[in-house]
């Protein structure tokens, strides 16, 4: 300036000094991927840092991502798309390293609902008058996970050629397998033997039982028959009667009761 002239700078030992700080400068990482997955209970995540570059850093330094002590998780352990990954203490390395520093790192990927095994119990049922189905057990869930598994097909009657179904599971992290069918049967049910037949009318020559529902009959070593009535007996002559119920669409026929020994008329009332 116009003053300049009056003046001169101390030497260097009588000159003043300061101090100042220069921090490092935040970088930051692109081209990290993470893999989907299948879900398995966690929240852990691979990632790929093949494509993974600086983004930040003074040209001409040397600078490096360092990955072994970086971990990754998803933000939570359940099936979903476009999950946030968080991907925390990756390092830098290189000769200008202290200079720089890293933030964590978030990238997407999905979760994908985990298949299961179906394990089937009660496939070969007894009618009991209600309807019935079997049961279906989910296999192959992680870690302490439950999922109950519905199932349709419902069947009655007896019958040998019945398809049961699974038509959904209570986790949504898990999906049904391809096949999800299986066939099961219901059997006849027993039925317990009458009590010995009684007499209701007699001839010379026949004698009628008294009926019961469903009934079948049999005299001495003869067939079983429907009707309560045998004819053709010979006159004032002991037989051996027993009784059934007879087998039907959903029940086996009952053994026979105990015997009940009859003689015919001795001459025709």
């Amino acid at each position: 300036g116009e003053s300049a002239s009056n003046y001169t700078l101390a030497s260097s030992g009588q000159q003043e000094t300061t101090t100042a700080s220069i921090t490092p400068k935040e970088v930051t990482i692109s081209g990290i991927t993470a893999n989907n997955k299948v879900y398995d209970g966690t929240t852990a995540a691979t990632i790929n840092y093949t494509s993974a570059t600086i983004q930040g850093m003074v040209s001409g330094d040397d600078l490096s991502i360092y990955t072994d002590f970086a971990s990754s998780n998803f933000a939570d352990k359940n099936v979903g798309n476009n999950k946030t990954v968080t991907i925390s203490s990756l390092l830098l390395t290189g000769i200008d390293a202290a200079n720089y520093t890293v933030g964590s790192v978030t990238v997407t990927a999905n979760i994908t609902a985990k298949e299961v095994g179906l394990e089937w119990s009660n496939t070969e049922l007894t009618y009991n008058g209600k309807a019935q189905k079997p049961t279906a057990t989910a296999t192959g869930l992680a870690g302490q996970d439950t999922c109950t598994v519905t199932v349709v097909g419902e069947q009655t009657n007896a019958g040998n050629n019945y398809t049961a179904t699974a038509q959904s599971l209570s986790n949504s992290n898990y999906k049904l397998p391809e096949n999800k069918t299986t066939a099961f049967k219901i059997n006849k049910a027993s039925q317990t033997a009458p009590a010995a037949p009684t007499e209701a009318s007699k001839t010379i020559n026949s004698i009628t039982l008294n009926e019961i529902p469903n009934g079948e009959y049999k005299c001495d070593t003869g067939d079983w028959q429907t009707s309560p009535t045998f004819t053709g007996l010979t006159q004032n002559k002991t037989y051996t009667f027993r009784q059934r119920y007879a087998a039907d669409a959903n029940h086996n026929a009952s053994e026979g009761s105990e015997e009940a020994v009859i003689r015919t008329a001795n001459h025709n009332l």
